[in-house]
């Protein structure tokens, strides 16, 4: 796993770690950032994590406002740009990771052909604390970490996101996105939870 720290022109603040196998492509983390940024789009499945601050980022065309402790899902290749609210600073972990993994996670069928976020904004305490320990302690190359984290992330990506295949599923998905924009941010629906933490045989 390699690890690196740049500061960019403007005193932009980013760490970057780039495993060396398994489905995290990459984490940025940036601290206390101003920076906006152009439209542009990944190859991989991307899903932030607000840590401090808010920002306001565009994806189809479509806007939302991400606050602390929101977590953000950006499906490969999505056109989006992220800006800060007011001018004000934000600090924020982003993962990249790889989309077949990311189809195998939620069981999807040979016949789908991309992963998408049932709602783009998540605001769910549960899921961004067991997010944020999972990657803090991944940082800090903890025993066990490296499962941890993909366990959070599989979970997280049951819970919010859906397979989407052509044909009829494309449509059932089309719709429901239909209905996922007509919702403010601030009360997304809340899907069922398993009982039991699958990543908490990781801890123990």
């Amino acid at each position: 796993m390699e690890s690196q720290e740049h500061t960019r022109a403007g005193a932009i603040r980013q760490e970057f770690v780039a495993p060396a196998a398994g489905p995290l492509r990459e984490i940025r983390t940036t601290h206390d950032s101003t920076h906006p940024y152009a439209p542009h789009s990944h190859h991989t499945f991307s899903v932030g994590l607000i840590l401090k601050g808010r920002t306001a980022f565009t994806c189809n065309d479509v806007r939302h406002v991400a606050g602390e402790n929101d977590i953000v899902l950006i499906e490969p290749e999505a056109a989006h740009r992220c800006n800060p609210v007011e001018g004000k600073p934000r600090s924020y972990h982003m993962l990249h990771l790889d989309p077949d993994w990311c189809l195998e996670q939620v069981g999807a069928t040979d016949a789908a052909r991309s992963l998408r976020p049932r709602q783009r904004v998540v605001r769910d305490m549960v899921a961004a604390s067991e997010l944020r320990e999972a990657l803090k302690a991944f940082r800090r190359k903890q025993c066990g970490a490296e499962r941890r984290l993909e366990l959070t992330l599989a979970e997280l990506l049951r819970a919010w996101c859906l397979p989407v295949e052509t044909g009829e599923g494309s449509e059932r998905f089309d719709a429901e996105c239909r209905f996922q924009r007509s919702l403010p941010d601030a009360r997304p629906l809340r899907p069922e939870r398993s009982g039991r933490r699958c990543h908490r045989a990781a801890r123990s």
